[in-house]
């Protein structure tokens, strides 16, 4: 029973160490609803934590300010091909229980290994066709077609 008592004890320390739970009935650690930190103790906002994809009500990622998305979905980019107006932001989003990893033919893009749940943001530096495939036990490839602004 001791051994018992002193595991939950750690584990109560590890958890507040980590900012994952908090002893507080009004906050001031944790992960909101919407996946970010919320409000440090000053009552400050605070974005989502690393690693985490902000979720709106219905459980889908947040859009803004996200002009593009694509998902990983069983190996497969979904859409293949994504069209966004110059100067947006295409983030990538891995649905899948394994990591993935995405490779831009163009070395101006950062090429990124996304772990389930996770997600990485590219900017696209010009008008053009920015081709991508993934790596990891998925095969898959598809384009960002970025078009003037205004089109």
């Amino acid at each position: 029973m001791k051994g018992l008592l002193a595991f939950g004890a750690l584990l109560a320390v590890i958890l507040l160490g980590l900012g994952l739970w908090t002893a507080t009935p009004m906050g001031g650690g944790g992960l909101t609803e919407e996946g970010g930190a919320g409000q440090d103790l000053q009552g400050r906002e605070q974005g989502p934590a690393p690693g985490v994809v902000p979720q709106d009500r219905d459980g889908a990622a947040a859009q803004e300010p996200v002009q593009g998305r694509v998902e990983i979905v069983d190996g497969r980019f979904s859409p293949s091909t994504v069209e966004v107006p110059q100067h947006s932001v295409v983030t990538f989003i891995n649905r899948d229980d394994a990591t993935r990893a995405i490779d831009f033919e163009d070395d101006r893009l950062d090429d990124a290994e996304i772990r389930p749940g996770a997600a990485h943001t590219v900017t696209a530096p010009g008008v053009g066709r920015f081709r991508f495939s993934a790596t990891g036990g998925a095969e898959a490839t598809g384009e960002i077609v970025v078009r003037r602004s205004g089109r």
